[in-house]
C-alpha cells in the first residue's frame, strides 16, 4: 500500500450549530443483507456497504480502465468504524473495489461538522490524478452515516468542496451560494415542480 501525504477537510452543515453524535447509523437506501453491524460503548462499525451508486458519481468508471472486467463484476463495497472519544469521533474507512483497488484512510469529526482526513493508503500506482474524486467519495459516504440534523435527504452536503490543508469557511459559503444559485435556475426551468410542506 502506498501513501498520499495530504491532509484535507469537509464540512458536515447543522443547523443545530453542532452535530449530535448519537445518530451515527446506516440510512434505509444503504441497508443490505450482506452488511454487517457492530456495537459496542462509544463505537460503531458497518462492514460490507454497498457504496457503487456513490461510486458512479465520483469516478468508479474511470477506475475500471485498470481492469477488463465489466462494473457488474467489481462492486465497490466500504468498510466504516467510528469511536466517540470526548467531543470528537475518531474512524477509519476503507473502500475496496474488488481485486483490483484499496483505498483507506483515518478522520476525525469535529461536533462543528468539519471533518479531516489524514494521508490515504491505496494499492493502484496511477490513482493520484483520482484524488479529487476520491476525496469526494469518502466525504460523501462519511457524511451519510453521520446525519448533522437527521436529514436523510439533504442534498446540499454533496455541493460543498473538500479543501486541502485546512478548513476554510468562505469557501464552503460560496460554494453553498453558488450552488443555491443553480438549483434555483434548475428550479425555474422545471415545469414540472411541485413545491409541497
Amino acid at each position: 500500500m502506498k501513501e498520499v501525504n495530504a491532509r484535507w477537510v469537509g464540512w458536515i452543515p447543522t443547523n443545530r450549530g453542532k452535530l449530535n453524535f448519537d445518530f451515527i447509523e446506516l440510512p434505509d437506501f444503504l441497508e443490505s443483507k450482506k452488511i454487517t453491524k457492530s456495537y459496542a460503548p462509544n463505537k460503531k462499525k458497518f462492514t460490507n456497504i454497498d457504496i457503487s451508486y456513490l461510486s458512479d458519481s465520483y469516478g468508479y468508471k474511470r477506475y475500471l480502465k485498470y481492469s477488463r472486467k465489466s462494473k457488474a463484476e467489481y462492486p465497490a463495497t466500504a468498510n466504516v468504524e467510528f469511536e466517540i472519544r470526548s467531543t470528537k469521533i475518531h474512524g477509519n474507512i476503507e473502500i475496496i473495489y474488488k481485486d483490483f483497488c484499496n483505498i483507506s484512510t483515518k478522520f476525525i469529526c469535529d461536533q462543528n461538522g468539519v471533518v479531516e482526513f489524514e494521508n490515504i493508503f491505496h494499492n493502484v500506482d496511477s490513482i493520484d490524478a483520482e484524488l479529487k474524486e476520491i476525496k469526494s467519495l469518502l466525504y460523501v459516504l462519511i457524511k451519510t452515516l453521520i446525519h448533522g440534523d437527521a436529514h436523510h435527504h439533504q442534498k446540499i452536503d454533496v455541493a460543498l468542496p473538500v479543501m486541502d490543508d485546512e478548513f476554510k469557511p468562505s469557501v464552503v459559503s460560496s460554494s453553498l451560494l453558488d450552488y443555491i444559485k443553480l438549483a434555483e435556475r434548475n428550479i425555474k426551468k422545471n415545469k414540472k415542480v411541485r413545491i409541497t410542506f
